[in-house]
Formats: C-alpha cells, structure tokens, sequence
C-alpha cells in the first residue's frame, strides 16, 4: 500500500489537499480536499471534498458558522447510494457576576472581563481582540487556556476623558473546567483645566503653587496661567502661592455630572 500527497496553502484560513493512494488489495482512489478554517474571532469555514477510484465516488462538505453566542455545523458526506446528513449547535451558558452569558462552548476555562459598568471597552487576549463589554461592563473570554498565566488587556481610548484605568492588563491563571472573575477598576475623576489670573487679569506666573483646600492636592501653575486638577468637588477652593510669600485665593464651582473636561477661567485670584 502506498499514498502521495501534496498540500498547497492559500492563506491563514485556506489549503488544498491532492491525494493519490494504492491500497494492498490494488485498488487506487484519487482525493482532493479544500479546506477552510473558521477564524478565532469567528465567521464562517467550510471543507469540501471529492474521491474517485475503483468503486463509487465519495462526497463530502461541510459547513461551520461560528458566532459570538452560538457555533452552528451542517454537512453531507458518502456516495450517491449511501449519503448521510448531519447539523450540530454547541455552545455555552455562563452564570458570574449576577449576569448570563450565552458564548461558543466552553472546553477548557473561561473569564469574564469586568470595566466596572463602562459598555463599549475593547478587550484582548493575548494580543488578539475579543470584543468589547456589554451594556454592563462585562465581556466573556470563552476560550482561555487552563493552568496558563494568559494576557488580558483593556484599551481605555473608548473611555470618557474624567474616566481613569489605573490598570489596564493583567495575567491570571484559570483552573481547568472553571472560571475566573477579572477585574479592571475603572474609577471616575471629577477634573477641569483652570485659567488663573491677577486683579489685573494678568496670568499668573509659570511655576506658582497651587493647592486645593478642600483636598489639599498641590498643583503647578503652567504656561497662560492654566493648571490642571482633579478630583474636585461641586464647589472648590484654591490657595494660590505667588512668589515672595504671596498668596491669593480662588473659587470655582464644577458640574459634578459633566463627561468632559471643562476650562474654567479666566478666573481671577485675589
């Protein structure tokens, strides 16, 4: 018996496959196979293959969709005297973290990634984009690696600019057949950019010390006047530090609700 094959890769998804075998009986059958691999990230892959030979001609294709909650498989293989046809739906339910995930089934552990309610953060594992969180903050790995120590990372571009990500990746390893709740804290910080003036409306000097009563934060006066703080309240008070010893205060209020950074100024320090 003897067989000679010649694979010829297209891409990362594609090959074809030409066989030519001779069994020990002295039957010969000739094969050619297209195959097409589903992606990780999902979509569709499929397999079609042909044999011919001594004997009846032997068919076969099939199909895979694989989606973010579900993979669904059909396909039809045998001769034209004796086909079969088969469908398959696989996938996963997962209770964490007070909430359901529906997900492609589950074979080795899982993680739930959590942004602290904020919907729309890109997710990666290992590199590779998974998603992005839910209306919840939450987005489900379903294919991470037991016992492996796996890369997760958050891309925080999507966040509001009064949003911080102290954190924004980590590695844990998960236990075969279970799953891991990952924790990003995503906090939001109460900021604005003020411009700080003099009774005369003159900027005040580059490198003034600034500090925050309320909080007692220190910040640095920059070019035009303008420094930067965080974590104010709805009305707020600066001590302002203009060399020589002098001092001059300032007060401001904040829309506590506001998704941006807002300039506030020229504010005059007196």
């Amino acid at each position: 018996a003897m067989q000679a094959q010649l694979v010829i890769p297209f891409d990362i998804y594609g090959s074809l496959a030409l066989s030519n075998e001779r069994s020990q009986a002295g039957e010969s059958r000739q094969r050619v196979n297209y195959s097409r691999a589903v992606p990780s990230e999902g979509g569709v892959g499929y397999n079609l293959g042909y044999a011919s030979g001594d004997g009846p001609a032997y068919r076969q294709a099939d199909l895979t969709w694989r989606m973010q909650s579900v993979q669904l498989q059909a396909g039809v293989y045998g001769s034209s005297d004796a086909e079969t046809r088969w469908a398959d739906a696989s996938g996963s339910l997962v209770w964490m973290d007070k909430q359901v995930f529906a997900a492609n089934r589950v074979n080795d552990a899982f993680v739930v990634v959590s942004t602290d309610g904020y919907a729309g953060v890109p997710v990666l594992y290992e590199n590779q984009l998974v998603g992005e969180t839910d209306r919840n903050g939450h987005l489900l790995v379903p294919w991470s690696s037991a016992y492996y120590r796996g890369k997760y990372e958050i891309d925080p571009l999507n966040l509001p600019v009064t949003v911080q990500t102290p954190n924004v990746e980590q590695r844990v390893a998960v236990r075969r057949g279970s799953g891991y709740l990952l924790e990003f804290p995503v906090r939001r910080v109460i900021a604005a950019s003020i411009t700080l003036v003099d009774a005369q409306h003159q900027e005040l000097p580059l490198g003034s010390q600034v500090r925050h009563e309320q909080t007692g934060a220190r910040a640095v006066v920059g070019w035009d006047g303008l420094v930067y703080l965080e974590n104010l309240a709805a009305h707020n008070t600066l001590q302002v530090t203009v060399g020589e010893g002098r001092t001059c205060q300032a007060t401001f209020d904040v829309d506590i609700n506001e998704e941006q950074v807002p300039l506030i100024g020229p504010l005059v320090c007196q």
